[in-house]
């Protein structure tokens, strides 16, 4: 599957079906083997997918009924990765990270910021709650510099709380964070 503007709105569809994360989806996809086959799936196909239901497959058709209007909001979204100089990337790119396509449930879209680069291999992701104590904010601060000191490349979604404290960590240490 090649990254390109039609692969990401696609994608970006099935995603915001309610109902649809990873796991379903890598099954639809195996089950149809290409985006296309399975946007043009009919009730009946998509019901014989493992986990579909009744309900799930009308919330799919529903969605690809209504493609025009989510492409016009996801060409605003890729106005605004770009604008941030933000690029993403899905899980059949060759960039995709490799220690990440092994994890249970692996992103379908990376959004990222920079470069991606061998050393990012040796990374650590540190998430938490928004609403962290102060301790819990020093720690996830120093735990993210120490890492940086040490090369090793912190993945943050950026939320508030144990998130942004730990970038800031490794962007102060001069380290060079994922987002």
């Amino acid at each position: 599957m090649k990254d390109n503007l039609e692969t990401f709105i696609k994608l970006r569809i099935l995603l915001d079906v309610d109902g649809i994360g990873p796991g379903k989806l890598f099954n639809l996809l195996s089950k149809f083997n290409s985006l296309d086959n399975l946007i043009n799936a009919n009730f009946n196909q998509l019901q014989m997918v493992d986990g579909i239901s009744q309900t799930l497959a009308n919330k799919i058709l529903k969605k690809f009924d209504e493609f025009k209007n989510f492409q016009n909001q996801i060409e605003i979204e890729i106005t605004q990765l770009e604008k941030n100089n933000c690029k993403w990337i899905s899980f059949w790119s060759n960039e995709y990270p490799s220690n990440l396509k092994n994890i249970f449930a692996p992103p379908i879209i990376l959004y990222y910021k920079g470069n991606l680069s061998e050393k990012d291999k040796l990374s650590i992701a540190i998430v938490g709650t928004r609403m962290p104590t102060n301790y819990g904010k020093k720690i996830a601060y120093d735990f993210s510099r120490n890492l940086s000191e040490q090369d090793i490349t912190v993945v943050s979604g950026l939320a508030r709380g144990i998130d942004s404290s730990a970038h800031w960590g490794a962007v102060e240490n001069n380290g060079k964070p994922l987002q």
